[in-house]
């Protein structure tokens, strides 16, 4: 109701009006005339408060409900791909935390479990997750397993794919915020320099020596970003 008021306040205030001119018009029908033809111009007023009125229950009920509807399931869509979205990128730290942080805790993600990541990192080593491509006749070893490098390849090009579709499918529903956040995803060192450049080397360098992470610190900053962007939609 608040959020009605807020957008269609003057239709609102027109129609209260209307209420009050009816209501007005309904107690002094029998009451003497004020001044002259002042029933006419007053039964007049009746008429067209009667007709907004009329109109007033159509616009709630036949336009500005479905509309309102319509929005809040499109929010729903957004919410739901911007999820999807941030569960990719979690992702990316868990399963290399999992992997090279003692007592790792994915709830205390910190600058220096990033560093800690990035310095420990090869991308041949494997992660504990099977990749279905080389399943072979049901029997599953450690060469089953993503290397790193597959791994954060394959994540970029889902989190890549959930930004298309979202600024494809909902562009005019996407906040300057919204915009922003994916932009940058998509820019980040992440996807452009480790990615599609170091993890297309034959033999890749070393991340052990880098005294400051360029890559992992600022993914995670942006992951946090985008997921408060869902506030905007709820």
């Amino acid at each position: 109701m608040i959020s009605f008021i807020k957008g269609n306040t003057i239709i609102f205030v027109s129609f209260l009006l209307a209420i009050i001119v009816i209501g007005l018009y309904i107690q002094t029908k029998n009451v003497v005339e004020w001044f002259p033809h002042a029933d006419e111009w007053f039964q007049v007023l009746f008429q067209l408060s009667i007709g907004f009125v009329v109109s007033f229950i159509f616009y709630v009920t036949q336009v500005y409900l479905p509309r309102r509807k319509s929005i809040a399931r499109i929010n729903q869509c957004i919410c739901a791909r911007i999820q999807d979205i941030v569960s990719w990128m979690n992702d990316v730290f868990v399963r290399l935390g999992k992997l090279y942080v003692i007592d790792f805790d994915e709830k205390k993600l910190t600058s220096e479990c990033c560093m800690s990541i990035l310095h420990s990192m090869r991308v041949d080593d494997r992660i504990q997750l099977i990749n279905p491509s080389r399943l072979n006749l049901g029997y599953v070893d450690q060469e089953a397993c993503y290397t790193i490098r597959e791994w954060l390849t394959e994540c970029v090009g889902n989190i890549e794919l959930n930004i298309d579709k979202l600024l494809k499918y909902y562009s005019p529903y996407i906040t300057p915020e919204l915009m922003d956040a994916a932009e940058r995803i998509c820019k980040s060192t992440v996807h452009h320099n480790m990615v599609r450049m170091i993890f297309k080397m034959k033999n890749p360098p070393s991340f052990k020596g880098l005294n400051e992470d360029i890559f992992f610190k600022p993914y995670l900053h942006l992951m946090k970003e985008l997921d408060k962007t869902r506030n905007q939609y709820l």
